[in-house]
């Protein structure tokens, strides 16, 4: 394959699985020779001669709120239109709709296919958050953006829920582009410790729904302690609420490597997610994991152990029974084991295969 140059764009990076798997591509595509150019307010975390930033114009603490939002969707593709006719870009994708709207002028010039990878539903994580005008707005752009582009959609009922939204819309490609299992030790367990060690992994945000979690604690019987991993708007909050539970603790940003020796059982009661990166990391350990039960969770885990997002006595008493009875902690493991055998492949070479694909992507899932 000839060495491509490449052009993407994102604001800034951030903790989460999006940045974790976007920089993930990156550095997949420079190890296969390609160069990648990219727009942001801030560097991101990669150090090669062949990964070059442009930076956007626009204070690095200031980037949120609708003036700062406003500007980039404005200024941001006149900017990518520049680097594309500069540097002769060959192929351009990014990792979010807003981002594909940016980039559209740019594979426009180029006689380029827009390539996006969805990562999650951000209209419904609007619409959790209540926000009218952006789901409006957002509407709109997701038809502009996605129209006529090759889309990689990391679970087939986003596909489906974007298709659907928009029945008039015409996808050049479409395919199903899953995450996989990371590679790491097991931490699997005959039976779970006592004190239980729970565990909530993720960005702590509304749609996360960590406040369950503390409802639940309060209606186990056997003994536990719940922690809270990772970083977000509801970080300082639920450290204040907190104060003083002997049986919580709220860590912050850790990382993975520290985190998963520590856990005997993940809980995810998430109202939506778009790809449960905590929960591949937790199923690649061979750790147990309780989810809401949501489609992007029915995806990856047996239907055993999906829960209501509002029922924490449904959890407490799926959480004791898993305690206490170990040849159901067991029935479960092996279950989401062989759920999980699905999602193990080589996720770096199948996403440079999207980007360096001159044919059309079809309806297919990675080999």
């Amino acid at each position: 394959m000839p060495a491509l140059t490449i052009l993407t764009c994102y604001y800034r990076p951030k903790p989460g699985g999006l940045c974790k798997r976007y920089f993930r591509g990156i550095q997949a595509l420079l190890a296969r020779g390609h160069t990648v150019h990219y727009l942001s307010v801030l560097p991101f975390p990669i150090t090669h001669e062949r990964c070059i930033g442009h930076r956007f114009p626009w204070p690095q603490h200031a980037t949120q709120g609708w003036l700062f939002w406003s500007v980039f969707h404005l200024l941001a593709p006149i900017g990518l239109l520049l680097l594309a006719w500069r540097y002769r870009v060959d192929r351009i994708y990014s990792f979010s709709v807003n981002y594909a709207w940016m980039l559209r002028p740019s594979a426009r010039l180029r006689g380029l296919r827009n390539r996006v990878f969805l990562r999650a539903d951000l209209l419904q994580n609007e619409a959790l958050q209540q926000r009218q005008l952006s789901r409006v707005l957002g509407r709109r752009l997701e038809a502009l953006a996605l129209s006529d582009a090759d889309v990689a959609a990391v679970s087939q009922e986003l596909l489906d829920r974007v298709q659907q939204r928009h029945p008039r819309m015409h996808l050049a490609q479409a395919c199903v582009f899953p995450n996989d299992l990371p590679p790491g030790p097991s931490y699997a367990r005959a039976r779970l410790r006592q004190p239980c060690q729970l565990a909530c992994v993720g960005i702590l945000e509304p749609r996360k729904n960590p406040y369950l979690l503390l409802q639940v604690l309060d209606l186990l019987h056997a003994p536990a302690h719940l922690h809270y991993y990772g970083s977000g708007p509801l970080l300082a909050e639920l450290q204040e609420k907190t104060r003083g539970m002997a049986s919580v603790s709220v860590h912050g940003w850790v990382e993975a490597a520290s985190i998963w020796p520590q856990v005997d059982l993940l809980l995810m009661p998430s109202r939506h997610e778009g790809a449960p990166n905590a929960v591949l990391e937790a199923l690649a350990g061979k750790i147990a994991v309780l989810a809401s039960d949501i489609p992007a969770h029915r995806e990856i885990l047996p239907v055993q152990q999906l829960l209501p997002t509002d029922d924490p006595k449904a959890w407490a008493a799926m959480i004791d029974r898993l305690i206490e009875d170990n040849a159901f902690l067991d029935t479960l493991q092996h279950e989401q084991a062989a759920a999980a055998q699905s999602l193990r492949f080589d996720w770096d070479q199948a996403f440079c295969a999207i980007i360096e694909a001159d044919h059309p992507l079809g309806h297919r899932e990675p080999a």
